[in-house]
């Protein structure tokens, strides 16, 4: 995958994890319908994980707090 490509997943998953992260905390969904989402939110974290991983390496940087909490530019 090229930068762009990794920048742009990583993106994508990052909105989905707030999506995920506010489902999973609203009390008011039951919690039965809650736990069965949490594996689902952990691949996501999980994959997150991973691209700041091969980010970082094509980068030849750390990402910064901002960049791994608010997104990429691309």
């Amino acid at each position: 995958m090229s930068l762009l490509e990794l920048k742009q997943e990583y993106n994508e998953l990052l909105m989905r994890e707030a999506a995920a992260e506010a489902y999973l905390n609203d009390e008011s969904n039951p919690l039965p319908k809650r736990m069965k989402w949490q594996p689902e939110y952990k691949k996501i974290i999980d994959r997150l994980n991973e691209l700041i991983v091969q980010i970082e390496a094509e980068m030849g940087r750390k990402l910064t707090k901002n960049e791994i909490l608010g997104g990429l530019d691309v």
